[in-house]
């Protein structure tokens, strides 16, 4: 399900999620079903994912040494909650923007993620 800002919508639509699992590289897409997260999920022992970035937030670009930063920062607060994530990375189809450090998380509730 999609649950980004309408003004966005399409550039989330078009864009590959990448995330690495021990040594596959897992692409997901919005809308289609992913073996790799189902099988993540059973083993997290979680009903739910979300794949956050916190790079250029809402598309404000702020440079790579502030993304950097913002990336380490959502990691130490993912850890500090004890949820379980994937490093990943949002790459958009067009190549118009640059890729996106992210993570995928687990079990780490909607309203909580768009806090981090």
């Amino acid at each position: 399900m999609f649950f980004g800002t309408a003004r966005f919508r399409g550039a989330y639509l078009d864009t590959d999620y990448i995330v690495r699992s021990n040594e596959d590289v897992v692409v997901i897409r919005i809308g289609l079903e992913s073996p790799m997260v189902d099988r993540s999920l059973s083993r997290f022992k979680a009903r739910s994912a979300v794949f956050i970035t916190a790079s250029d937030p809402l598309s404000s670009r702020r440079g790579n040494i502030v993304n950097q930063s913002a990336h380490r920062d959502l990691k130490s607060d993912l850890k500090r909650r004890k949820a379980h994530f994937l490093e990943g990375e949002g790459r958009g189809t067009d190549g118009n923007r640059p890729p996106k450090r992210s993570v995928l998380a687990f079990g780490v509730p909607r309203d909580a993620a768009a806090s981090l």
